[in-house]
């Protein structure tokens, strides 16, 4: 997976039927997913979201706990 491989295909390598199966054998680390919530193509629009609605957050924004219904 870190070379670019898709999970599928490691998933096909292993003969598993199920993509659940294949990633109890992956040990993926924060900065792994860090990586690739940077790559994935709603990263280029968080700017263009933010100029024109600077009062809301998206899902992935939002912190812990935070009251985001009804906020203001």
């Amino acid at each position: 997976m870190k070379t670019g491989t898709k999970l599928t295909v490691i998933r096909d390598l292993l003969g598993h039927l199920c993509l659940s199966s294949t990633q109890i054998y992956l040990h993926t680390t924060a900065e792994d997913l860090r990586g690739a919530a940077a790559k994935h193509p709603v990263e280029r629009l968080i700017g263009r979201v933010e100029k024109l609605l600077p009062n809301v957050k998206l899902p992935f924004q939002w912190q812990p706990g935070e009251n985001v219904i009804g906020a203001g």
